[in-house]
């Protein structure tokens, strides 16, 4: 199970502040929503704590490592991420894309 963190994080996207000195911690084997309106920063928020976005100050880590220092394969081994919007180049079923989150692992299509 994994433990995601952030700590004092603040983020900035195109001059504004999204983010200002965030700090929570999404515990191993916890369910969590995040509810808010469109451009409250929730996806900006996920993003920071997996290291896909640059925070300008604090910390994001993913089981107490450093999201930014982690491989591509690392992170995959501990987290499922599927963006709210992304472009396939071919069409896939759920079940194909859920696999698709397994490849790390070792699993294939």
């Amino acid at each position: 199970m994994t433990e995601l963190r952030l700590e004092n994080v603040s983020v900035e996207r195109e001059g504004r502040r999204i983010l200002d000195n965030i700090s929570t911690r999404f515990a191993a084997g916890e369910f969590v929503a995040l509810l808010g309106a469109n451009g409250a920063g929730k996806s900006t928020l996920v993003r920071t704590a997996l290291g896909i976005i640059n925070s300008i100050n604090g910390k994001a880590s993913i089981d107490n490592v450093d999201s930014r220092k982690l491989s591509a394969r690392e992170k995959a081994l501990k987290v499922a991420y599927l963006p709210q919007a992304r472009s396939l180049s071919w069409p896939l079923t759920v079940a194909d894309t859920v696999t698709l989150g397994r490849y790390a692992h070792g699993v294939r299509l």
